[in-house]
């Protein structure tokens, strides 16, 4: 999707977090190479600390806070820790969040993206 919009003016931030017993941050590292956009930081988090920041702000068990996407407004000022997401989507099956679709996806971010 990123190289399909290649001026869209958007961060991308990979929280890598280890929940199944194969995660680690070599596979992350290899994982990366999906994403090799220049807008697009990649983030090993050993503690899964984002994932229990998150997991509180959404209130969802932290055990379910993987394969997620969060989004926020541009220009959002970040002052006391993360603020709570514009936007979340998952795909996980949760009975909370968007459903993930790539058309699901496109059609909540068109017009960040152009």
């Amino acid at each position: 999707m990123l190289a399909r919009y290649p001026k869209a003016k958007i961060k991308v931030f990979v929280m890598w977090v280890p929940f199944m017993q194969r995660d680690s941050q070599s596979t992350a590292q290899r994982a990366s190479v999906y994403m090799p956009d220049r807008r697009v930081r990649h983030f090993w988090d050993l503690w899964r600390y984002s994932a229990r920041t998150l997991a509180t702000l959404l209130n969802i068990p932290v055990g379910d806070a993987w394969d997620m996407f969060a989004f926020y407004e541009p220009r959002l000022a970040w002052e006391n820790g993360l603020p709570e997401p514009s936007m979340w989507m998952q795909n996980r099956k949760l009975k909370a969040g968007i459903p993930y679709s790539q058309a699901a996806l496109e059609e909540e971010l068109k017009a960040w993206l152009e």
